[in-house]
């Protein structure tokens, strides 16, 4: 008869052991219901960075990654996922835990995804919590070195006196909505050129081969100093003051052009609770008062912009209206994801 485990410890030891174990579970529960349990972020961070590595999105993304590991002494990494038009990137946050710990880099081609797919693995408005709008990127509409005008108002004069003959080259959705969108206020007629990267476009605007091409104000200040290019207009609601001459749309008699400019901003899976969220968007707001960062994203031609999550939710739903109807009165089909 086999026979049975008996504890070596003598009773009273058992019994003060026991009380041990449950002081300390009284303990921590306590200390969890007061509010001492670790605070956000206690482990990695990774910000999604749903584009090549090398770009924008992802150099501005490293800048607050570097600048939130500081003030939280905890790592901070920005991982590069690009593929199918960024929606790679954003399925995998879509699915990630909703903890805080995996964070999707937003750009403002999050909101135009509806109108470029037929279906897509997530839910613009239902899947993510936006936590804040980063910053706002100036862009800039360039002409090819001869082009035959000299400012705004001449190009429309002469693309309407040669309709369809004037290029504009795009390598994304979001930029080919933005160039349907002023064509149309315009009242004017392009042809667009689609390209795999802004890169080969850039080359053949230079080469006079292209006539039009919209570019970041960092690239865009290197391509103007060099008489490579010449700036037409600012795509934005505020003028630069790295190129204080150039006036924006509507500043040029197109009020209706309110874009908001290319953004970069922060959002995590929809459940996320609601006091990581509330965590994430102090650390971002307080990366967005320090000097260093503002000194880079300035550099960048880059404005902070810290807004709330209510307002930076308010941003994406209008963006996803606005461009489902651009997309529409420009006959542009959905494609397959």
């Amino acid at each position: 008869m086999p026979s049975s485990r008996r504890s070596s410890l003598p009773l009273g030891l058992s019994l003060m052991s026991s009380f041990a174990v449950l002081s300390l579970l009284c303990v921590s529960s306590s200390a969890l219901a007061q509010g001492t349990a670790p605070k956000f972020p206690s482990k990695l961070v990774t910000f999604i960075s749903p584009f090549a590595a090398g770009g924008p999105a992802e150099l501005e993304a490293r800048v607050y990654a570097k600048k939130m590991a500081e003030i939280t002494n905890q790592k901070v990494i920005v991982d590069a996922k690009p593929g199918a038009n960024s929606t790679i990137g954003a399925a995998y946050v879509a699915r990630a835990p909703a903890d805080g710990y995996t964070l999707l880099v937003a750009t403002a081609g999050l909101p135009l995804m509806p109108t470029q797919y037929k279906t897509l693995p997530f839910d613009i408005l239902k899947d993510f919590a936006p936590i804040t709008q980063m910053s706002e990127r100036t862009s800039v509409r360039l002409m090819r070195p001869g082009f035959p005008a000299k400012n705004f108002k001449e190009f429309v004069a002469y693309a309407k006196a040669h309709p369809g003959e004037v290029t504009y080259g795009f390598s994304s959705g979001s930029s080919q909505l933005v160039g349907a969108w002023l064509n149309n206020l315009a009242n004017t007629k392009v042809t667009f050129v689609g390209y795999r990267g802004v890169a080969p476009a850039t080359t053949d605007l230079m080469g006079e081969r292209l006539d039009l091409l919209s570019s970041t104000l960092a690239v865009s200040l290197s391509l103007m100093k060099t008489g490579k290019a010449r700036g037409l207009v600012i795509l934005g609601m505020r003028r630069s003051k790295l190129v204080p001459d150039l006036q924006t749309v509507p500043e040029q008699g197109l009020p209706e052009f309110d874009f908001a400019g290319n953004w970069f901003g922060l959002v995590a899976p929809a459940a996320t609770p609601p006091e990581t969220l509330n965590r994430l968007h102090e650390l971002c707001i307080e990366i967005t008062k320090a000097p260093d960062v503002l000194a880079q994203m300035d550099s960048q031609g880059s404005t902070p912009v810290g807004s709330t999550p209510a307002e930076f939710r308010k941003l994406i739903a209008t963006e996803v209206v606005r461009w489902a109807k651009v997309a529409k009165d420009a006959n542009i089909e959905l494609g397959d994801n």
